[in-house]
Parts: structure tokens; C-alpha cells; sequence
């Protein structure tokens, strides 16, 4: 990876107290350059859009949608706190298979706004497999699916950090 810096002549003393000063604030400069970036992007109300498709095995499983990835303490300088998490979600669409004429699944614009307050999202799915037959004959698999959703607030003594389950 490269890595830009300020100008310096080149002594021992100024590389010391750059790296001095990294150490103090316990973080590194990507780590402060992309702490100040989300800053500024939540002061101007952006969010994250995410979209894509996960291939998985017939088998059980889940998926999280949390800013658990982050180094914990990275967390801690973006948001100040678990409470302050804004998981506010649209679910666009969330399909399991190809899809048929005339299927509706449960979550497609499913909106979830949070306004003063934070908290866990969990979404349990039941999937079923299903065979859609045309006129033709032609037989598409794919699957369906029911959900059952909780909320979970988070207040502020939680040592949990939101998200969607």
C-alpha cells in the first residue's frame, strides 16, 4: 500500500515524532483519515447502500449487516457510542432464487426508520423451495420465503453494538 506524508528533510527526529503521534492517538493515519471521511459523510445524513448477491449452500446459516467489522475502538471515535448507531434500513428487494410472474416476498420495501434511538434488527427467514411452472412446461426453481421480525433498543449501559440480523 502506499502511503502519503508531509514533507519533511528526512531526520530521524521528525519521523519519530510523526510516529510518536500516531501512537498517542492510538490509531494510524488510514485509520484517522477514514474516521474523519464517515465523520463527514453521517454530518451530511449519507448512509450506506449495500447491494449484491451471497451464493450460498442449502445448509443453515445467517448474515449481519453491523458495524461489528470495525476495530471496536474505531467504532467507538465514529459513532461515540453503540446508542448513536443509526441502523435505519429500505430493503429494496431480498430474494432467495430466481424470481417468477406474480411474486411478492415478504421484505421487498420493507422500511425501517429510526429517529433518537438505536437498536438490533433481526429478520428470521424460513425458506422453502418452490417450482414455478409456465404454460410451456418449462418448470423455474427457486424458493420463497416467510419472515418473523424483532427490534431489539439498545440503550445506553448496552455493551452490544447494533445492527440487522
Amino acid at each position: 500500500m502506499l502511503h502519503s506524508c508531509p514533507e519533511s528533510d528526512g531526520d530521524k527526529d521528525n519521523h519519530e515524532d510523526s510516529d510518536q503521534k500516531n501512537h498517542l492517538h492510538g490509531f494510524d493515519q488510514d485509520a484517522e483519515t477514514m474516521i474523519k471521511k464517515v465523520k463527514q459523510a453521517l454530518a451530511n445524513g449519507e448512509g450506506c447502500r449495500v447491494y449484491g448477491v451471497l451464493v450460498v449452500q442449502r445448509v443453515a446459516g445467517n448474515f449481519h449487516i453491523s458495524v461489528h467489522g470495525l476495530n471496536i475502538f474505531v467504532a467507538q471515535m465514529i459513532f461515540e457510542g453503540p446508542i448513536h448507531v443509526n441502523v435505519s434500513h429500505i430493503i429494496h428487494d431480498l430474494s432467495f432464487g430466481p424470481k417468477y410472474p406474480g411474486i411478492h416476498n415478504p421484505l421487498d420495501e420493507t422500511s425501517r426508520i429510526l429517529r433518537g434511538s438505536s437498536g438490533t434488527f433481526k429478520y428470521y427467514i424460513k425458506i422453502v423451495p418452490t417450482e414455478y411452472g409456465y404454460l410451456s412446461k418449462e418448470v423455474l426453481p427457486t424458493n420463497q420465503f416467510s419472515v418473523t421480525e424483532y427490534y431489539s433498543p439498545i440503550n445506553e449501559y448496552d455493551r452490544t453494538w447494533p445492527g440487522l440480523v
